[in-house]
């Protein structure tokens, strides 16, 4: 049974150079490895809805503008790609009680090489930071707990 996903690329208003990171605790290949927020989307749900619903659970914060992007296909896996909009007005950061993971705001020039990242977000956050949507990723590795991923982008002609 194919298993649904939703990543979130979050910045603030009129802000596009910190985006918010989660350094994962779990499963075991993304331990100390910093991901976007996001999750699986749960029965019944539309892939917009748990897009919002990620994103307040890990950080606490409200999206005023979420727009799908793309679309990752990995395996039996599809991976729903949005960028969100927070208020440039919003708090700090408050997942609710039961996260456990760190959540930060983290400046994409400096991030982008590090070895924490997770491989494939060299390309996805630029592609959502950039404006481009209705782009598909296939992660042609059979593994996603590789540093090296050969992927293949399709981007639609407007």
């Amino acid at each position: 049974m194919p298993k649904n996903y939703v990543i979130v690329c979050a910045h603030r208003e009129g802000d596009r150079k910190n985006i918010i990171l989660v350094r994962k605790n779990a499963p075991d290949w993304q331990i100390g490895k910093l991901n976007l927020p996001g999750g699986k989307i749960e029965e019944n749900e539309a892939s917009g809805d748990a897009a919002h619903r990620e994103l307040k659970e890990e950080t606490g914060y409200e999206a005023i503008k979420m727009r799908l992007m793309g679309y990752i296909e990995d395996g039996d896996s599809t991976i729903f790609c949005f960028r969100a909009t927070i208020s440039k007005d919003a708090g700090e950061i408050s997942p609710r009680p039961e996260e456990t993971e760190q959540v930060g705001w983290y400046r994409w020039s400096k991030i982008y090489t590090s070895r924490r990242l997770i491989p494939n977000l060299r390309v996805i956050i630029p592609l959502m930071l950039s404006g481009c949507w209705d782009w598909t990723i296939r992660d042609n590795y059979r593994s996603s707990h590789n540093d090296y991923h050969s992927i293949e982008v399709s981007v639609m002609s407007p």
